[in-house]
């Protein structure tokens, strides 16, 4: 006798990162883009904040 076994055409593992906007991103303006298995945040700084912007630079693996 045959069993016939289905599988989901993409197996993809689940990834969950959460972490705090600071106050000087206009939030309302927030992006997410998923594009070729990558994930980009735009986070748009409010013009009139006077705290300072610290670049963060990601290597690739």
């Amino acid at each position: 006798m045959k069993k016939e076994v289905s599988l989901p055409d993409i197996l993809v593992p689940l990834f969950n990162q959460v972490f705090d906007i600071p106050q000087n991103v206009t939030a309302d303006n927030i992006e997410a883009i998923f594009e070729h298995g990558r994930l980009r945040l735009i986070l748009p700084l409010d013009e009139s904040s006077d705290m300072p912007v610290k670049r963060i630079y990601i290597r690739e693996s």
